[in-house]
């Protein structure tokens, strides 16, 4: 099995601010903006009893996106829930090269994480980051992989049998015919979690252990367990260097500063067998 580490949501460069954690501890992961041919708009992101497009507008001084780019789609209203929907995720260029070089395929586990801030609500009701919290990376989501579609080859049997993924942005879009361009599509039930209708989902609360962020330091200064240290030439994706590694003041811990470019790291349980274990614990304690 293979795990990947793959970003998503608002950023630095994208959105330009932390996808909000609230008050009651559950977490959404803002999706980046998008040109005006995607039709979704922060209004189709299902967040029970939050208008989003004001709580955005709100942290961002006035310029929530008028569009977006909804992928992965992890959850989705349950009154507009087609009988056959499960969660999906796109994958494009670059990022999917390096997917297909680590050989990601069926039964693999993409693990969701994002620049995440705790918010507030001001004594006027606007919203606003708490002046105290830090900004870090969390883990918000995963998918087990259970079919696999490139938008071109395996186009129409995939919206012969997922009519609904024409909805999906790598399936509608005007790149959707680029040669790489795949969707990734989660298993019907989970190996992880007898709780969860999918093999797939959101971690509907913030956890501690849900975050990758390192206390008390920058958001790409990760602490993840000793084992993560690169074992025999083998090592997460883009994390090969050595000097990327460093020990933890805590003896079941390692520090890894994170590469700040790069969206899906990759690691394969063949060379770490605490892999599954940890994952399991992951999904299971969060869902």
């Amino acid at each position: 099995m293979k795990l990947i580490f793959s970003r998503k949501g608002f950023d630095s460069s994208a959105g330009g601010i932390p996808s909000p954690i609230l008050p009651d501890g559950r977490m959404i992961s803002l999706p980046i903006p998008a040109n005006p041919y995607d039709k979704k708009t922060l209004h189709d992101v299902y967040l029970d009893g939050i208008d989003l497009h004001q709580m955005v507008d709100d942290l961002s001084g006035g310029k929530a996106p008028k569009h977006i780019h909804l992928d992965p789609e992890l959850s989705r209203h349950p009154q507009q829930t087609p009988s056959n929907w499960r969660p999906a995720f796109g994958q494009v260029n670059a990022a999917q090269t390096h997917l297909s070089n680590h050989q990601v395929g069926i039964g693999d586990v993409f693990l969701f994480f994002g620049w995440f801030k705790e918010v507030e609500q001001s004594m006027t009701g606007r919203w606003q980051y708490k002046k105290a919290a830090p900004d870090i990376q969390v883990m918000f989501g995963w998918l087990e992989i259970g079919e696999i579609f490139n938008t071109i080859k395996d186009r129409e049997q995939a919206l012969s049998t997922y009519p609904w993924l024409i909805d999906h942005p790598h399936f509608n879009q005007a790149d959707y015919t680029h040669p790489s361009n795949t969707v990734y599509l989660a298993k019907d039930k989970s190996v992880y979690s007898d709780t969860t209708p999918f093999g797939g989902g959101v971690f509907p609360s913030f956890s501690p252990a849900l975050q990758l962020t390192k206390n008390g330091m920058g958001r790409s200064i990760w602490q993840l367990p000793k084992w993560f240290y690169p074992v025999d030439g083998h090592a997460l994706s883009y994390h090969s260097n050595l000097d990327c590694w460093e020990y933890s003041d805590d003896s079941e811990s390692i520090v890894l500063h994170s590469a700040k470019r790069g969206q899906e790291f990759v690691i394969d349980s063949t060379y770490y067998p605490q892999l599954e274990n940890w994952l399991t614990n992951i999904i299971k304690n969060h869902v």
